[in-house]
């Protein structure tokens, strides 16, 4: 009996592993997409009003 590990369970292990699955493919166009909404929120409805004492950074990139 043979147990077949996916590419993504590999990556999570810190194994070697295909980048170009279909799974893997999807969650990054899934994360993709999900940064590009976030990035869209205008920042005082992310935040709220700030004092002159904070300061939050605003866009989040993500490189594979």
């Amino acid at each position: 009996m043979t147990t077949s590990t996916s590419e993504r369970e590999k990556m999570l292990a810190g194994e070697l592993y295909n980048a170009m699955d279909p799974e893997l493919v999807q969650l990054r166009y899934k994360a993709r997409d999900l940064f590009t909404k976030y990035n869209q929120i205008p920042y005082d409805d992310l935040v709220g009003r700030k004092g002159d004492d904070q300061q939050t950074a605003r866009q989040n990139r993500t490189q594979y």
